[in-house]
């Protein structure tokens, strides 16, 4: 319970940080069956039981239809969290293969477009003002470390921005946790997540490289996570996370 505690802590304060949670907002959480979404729905809840802000939430999953006991699995664990869902079965997995048999290209982007723009447009289409995400502390400094040693550029990991349809915004609550915490926690009350058996799945090599490279770095220096998190605040002639003002 203590890590989930820090957990919701330090979610309560990206979203007292960059205004991420409103009066009367409605936010659709992203439900992937994965630990992060799991933690980023428990800390939702937690913080509406807990904050005077009313907003509604509701659970989005998308089945991308590769493993035919997904949306089974993924009911199991949401009909437990007294929260109103909706499982989305789409044709992603028959698009990727019938394209892979007239070309060969890298299918993850694709699928993550696909993904997101499934999610974009059902919060458009029903109502919802805000879509939450389950990156993480790690995923942000990975994708930052990315972008600058294979994409020659300063592009981080927004904590919230617009999404490309302009009219829906996309939160990152978890934004200052570290993955660590959230392993605990899941390990503590032993939450089993869905496992992927996507058969066109691309390892990243590139972020298992910068995965290992940051615990590495953890070990030599333990303030390493908070002193990337302070970095991200402190390049605002670049591309910082400026916090939202009225």
């Amino acid at each position: 319970m203590g890590n989930f505690i820090r957990i919701s802590r330090l979610a309560g304060k990206v979203v007292f940080d960059f205004s991420m949670i409103n009066e009367g907002d409605k936010i659709l959480v992203c439900f992937s069956g994965g630990k992060d979404s799991f933690v980023l729905l428990r800390v939702l809840k937690y913080l509406k039981s807990r904050y005077k802000t009313n907003f509604e939430l509701k659970v989005f999953c998308v089945n991308h239809g590769f493993d035919l006991n997904f949306s089974e699995n993924v009911r199991e664990i949401l009909e437990l969290e007294d929260v109103e869902f909706e499982i989305f079965n789409s044709q992603i997995s028959f698009i990727l293969e019938g394209q892979l048999k007239i070309k060969k290209f890298r299918p993850c982007f694709l699928c993550s477009r696909m993904r997101r723009g499934i999610i974009y447009n059902y919060a458009l289409e029903n109502g919802f003002n805000k879509v939450a995400l389950g990156h993480n502390l790690n995923d942000a400094i990975e994708t930052q470390m990315m972008n600058m040693f294979f994409g020659s550029k300063i592009s981080l990991l927004k904590p919230i921005f617009l999404a490309e349809n302009g009219k829906v915004e996309v939160i990152r609550p978890l934004i200052y946790v570290d993955e660590d915490l959230i392993v605990d926690f899941i390990n503590s009350c032993k939450f089993v997540p869905v496992e992927s058996v996507c058969p066109l799945r691309v390892e990243d090599s590139k972020r298992d490289y910068f995965k290992r490279m940051v615990a590495d770095l953890k070990k030599k220096n333990p303030q390493i996570m908070e002193n990337c998190l302070h970095s991200f605040s402190n390049v605002s002639e670049l591309n910082s996370w400026d916090f939202k003002k009225d």
